[in-house]
């Protein structure tokens, strides 16, 4: 398919080709740097380690084609503390991608929390009009005292959970399947519509090497669908 040629995202999600529904948030930009940077530094490493393993055949080589005892000795040790600094920079990133691991997971769970909570306030204003508002907001605030059990699971359901538990009907409507079918999307990506109802977007590589999402109103592809020259 020309890149040249717009699609339409159909109605129908399961049976369509090019995208799919959102499983999972997309990975954090500052994760993605860190991964990278780790890829980066085992290449760095294991170019160190075949130097070393170079110097280690050097014993086998004819006396008069051998480096000097001198010149071994100087390169491996530079190598060696070459290595033991890559090392270390390794764990550095390691211990910075897990903390914005754990801090994008915390604000993750922080925001279907408040989604949730937002929800089934919403179906306490519709199913009980005459409670008044601060009652309404003690009795969310007990319910949502720990965001931590919203981590996990299908937030229409665990609205429709809480609902069921407080007897009133679930009001659902910020979770209605989204519907796209008269939007063009520019053939030749991998088109992602999200079940919250936020714009079809494409994750693409930029020239750094890191990935971003892209809507597919961006003003980064032309019209028709062809990416913008630069």
């Amino acid at each position: 398919m020309s890149a040249s040629q717009p699609v339409t995202a159909p109605a129908n999600p399961a049976a369509s080709g090019g995208w799919h529904r959102e499983a999972a948030t997309a990975p954090d930009a500052q994760v993605r740097l860190a991964e990278l940077q780790l890829r980066q530094l085992a290449e760095i490493r294991e170019v160190g380690m075949r130097v070393l393993e170079d110097l280690d055949e050097e014993r086998d080589k004819p006396i008069e084609k051998r480096m000097s005892v001198a010149q071994r000795g100087a390169t491996f040790d530079r190598v060696s503390k070459a290595i033991r600094q890559i090392m270390a920079l390794e764990q550095e990133v390691i211990g910075m991608r897990e903390k914005r691991v754990h801090k994008v997971a915390e604000e993750r769970t922080r925001t279907r929390g408040q989604q949730v909570k937002q929800s089934v306030e919403q179906s306490l204003k519709t199913a009980r009009p005459g409670m008044d508002r601060p009652q309404r907001e003690r009795l969310l605030s007990d319910l949502f005292v720990d965001y931590r059990k919203f981590a996990t699971g299908n937030i229409p359901d665990l609205i429709a959970g809480i609902c069921k538990d407080l007897g009133i009907q679930a009001d659902l409507s910020l979770w209605e399947e989204p519907n796209y079918q008269d939007i063009a999307l520019p053939s030749g990506y991998d088109w992602i519509v999200p079940v919250n109802g936020d714009k079809p977007y494409t994750v693409v590589d930029t020239p750094s090497g890191i990935q971003v999402r892209r809507p597919f109103d961006s003003h980064h592809f032309a019209r028709g669908g062809a990416p913008p020259d630069g």
